[in-house]
């Protein structure tokens, strides 16, 4: 799968924990679709995909 394609699926996947307020990881889960949104202009892409809890 394409990089951006990945990413975009990582979204979809975790917009329903971004859109609940008491999920116990729920500001993990926003700092990593942060990283995830951010992904493409950083340097290490394509090479190093972005992880939860990093």
């Amino acid at each position: 799968m394409p990089p951006k394609e990945w990413r975009d699926q990582e979204l979809k996947e975790t917009d329903w924990i971004a859109q609940t307020p008491d999920h116990p990881q729920r500001d993990a889960y926003l700092t990593y679709r942060t990283k995830l949104r951010d992904w493409p202009s950083t340097e290490d892409f394509p090479d190093t995909r972005p992880t939860l809890g990093s």
